[in-house]
């Protein structure tokens, strides 16, 4: 899971996924319902998509977009670096 903070990183995310997949920016956007250049602009970070075609993206790219409240994006966080590192995370009643 990655957090992200602006359009610029969510473009580059989407971009990263639709290549990983192998799949062509034509053939994202047909499945979207978008035009290319659109999908084009989102990737470059020049334009900010609706929510609507952010959950259409996650869906054509088997991304799963999560919302996580300001107060808690810190903890998120944390959990994020810990699944990405060898630590363990802790056992049931463990302090962190």
């Amino acid at each position: 899971m990655e957090l992200l903070r602006n359009i610029t990183e969510i473009g580059s995310v989407l971009k990263a996924r639709r290549l990983e997949l192998g799949k062509s920016g034509a053939e994202i956007a047909a499945l979207v319902g978008i035009e290319r250049s659109t999908l084009s602009r989102i990737e470059a970070g020049k334009t900010s998509p609706s929510w609507g075609t952010v959950l259409a993206l996650g869906q054509a790219l088997d991304l799963q977009p999560v919302l996580v409240p300001r107060q808690r994006v810190r903890a998120v966080e944390a959990v994020v670096r810990m699944s990405e590192s060898a630590e363990a995370p802790p056992s049931t009643g463990e302090e962190w």
